[in-house]
């Protein structure tokens, strides 16, 4: 890999693009030197741990895997269900521009939809009743510029203005985007350690965490601990979560750590992480079997992993925060996860706010009309 991320970044001679912010550290690449790909989610592991292994030869991969059991539509052309790619040529160096939590502005106006309150209603009583503990509703904002949205312009208004660990551009077959700047890490394996987010319960700056958003997170936390616990030894498990402040939100926020067991499979972990509870929710399956019965949006890669592996390492983050860029159309995903005591139109808010960052890149990269 050639060094010198930064000044590639800077001459915009790049297709995709992954920033480290944990690591100070930044991939970028051109062209197609290699690529896997899928037309099933459940293929996306054994793939990984492929690269990992070195199975599939040398170098970064970047791509992603969509959130399993999302419905395909044509809005998601030119992402395939498990896609990575290695470029012909790639670049790595230091982060080029320091990133943190920004104020990045309101959120966006407009009408609660019916349609998603009725479904946040019919999540909590299925939960009451016992059906299950957690689910999380995803919605899609669209936007739409006067021209074809410039993706390193949308990209670039991420890196400076918004507060996430890693801040990705990744493109379809088709030349679609996906960008963002996603706060949660997935997976990452360096060696035999082993570390996941566990990001669930959200308020804004002033509001105290209440007794949901605690549950809440308290559910992702137990799922994740109990995963590896499967796959690994020594598993740190924090005595209390810590507060990550992005400025246009607050999260509660666990890092687990844990050391990889010598016999453990790479792929076999991440099918039993993916998708955790913070994008899903709980138990897995009937979490999933309701958002196929209520949601309407096609989430594709949204909340899917994404990220960079190589061999000996994977660093997969989860799809959030992210805006679809395809031509001058534009598909921002938010998701909030619903409990027994969740208020619809509390949740219709929570995800408004968490749409802010999308919306602040969007706004210095074209001038958007209503759409």
């Amino acid at each position: 890999m050639e060094p010198a991320a930064a000044q590639t970044l800077a001459s915009r001679t790049w297709d995709v693009a992954w920033v480290d912010r944990d690591a100070g550290s930044a991939w970028t690449g051109r062209g197609v030197g290699a690529e896997v790909n899928s037309g099933s989610p459940a293929d996306g592991p054994e793939l990984v741990a492929d690269i990992h292994a070195g199975r599939r030869g040398g170098g970064t991969w970047l791509g992603g895997i969509a959130f399993p059991g999302a419905r395909w539509t044509p809005l998601w052309a030119g992402f395939p269900a498990v896609r990575f790619v290695r470029p012909s040529r790639a670049w790595q160096g230091a982060l080029p521009v320091a990133g943190g939590p920004r104020a990045v502005g309101g959120a966006p106006d407009e009408q609660p939809d019916p349609a998603w309150l009725d479904a946040v209603t019919r999540a909590r009583g299925c939960i009451r009743s016992g059906g299950m503990e957690k689910v999380v509703l995803a919605r899609a904002i669209a936007r739409r510029a006067a021209t074809a949205w410039d993706a390193h312009e949308v990209f670039d208004g991420f890196l400076r203005h918004v507060g996430g660990r890693r801040v990705f551009l990744l493109r379809g077959t088709d030349g679609a985007a996906l960008v963002g700047a996603t706060p949660e890490t997935l997976l990452r394996i360096r060696g035999d350690r082993v570390e996941v987010d566990a990001l669930a319960g959200s308020q804004v700056e002033g509001s105290a965490f209440t007794v949901k958003d605690r549950h809440e997170h308290r559910v992702v936390v137990d799922a994740i601990t109990a995963v590896l616990d499967a796959f690994a030894r020594r598993v740190h498990r924090p005595g209390a979560p810590r507060v990550m402040d992005l400025g246009y939100i607050r999260h509660l926020h666990t890092r687990l750590s844990a050391t990889l067991a010598p016999d453990a499979s790479v792929a076999d972990l991440l099918r039993a992480l993916f998708p955790t509870p913070a994008v899903a929710g709980a138990p897995r399956e009937a979490a999933l079997a309701f958002i196929r019965q209520h949601e309407t949006i096609d989430r594709g890669w949204y909340a899917g992993a994404i990220g960079r592996v190589a061999p000996g390492d994977v660093d997969l983050a989860v799809a959030l925060r992210c805006v679809l860029l395809r031509g001058a159309e534009a598909q921002v995903f938010v998701g909030a996860g619903i409990m027994d005591a969740s208020e619809p139109g509390a949740e219709w808010a929570e995800t408004a706010r968490k749409s802010a960052p999308a919306m602040r890149a969007l706004e210095g990269a074209a001038h958007a009309v209503p759409g």
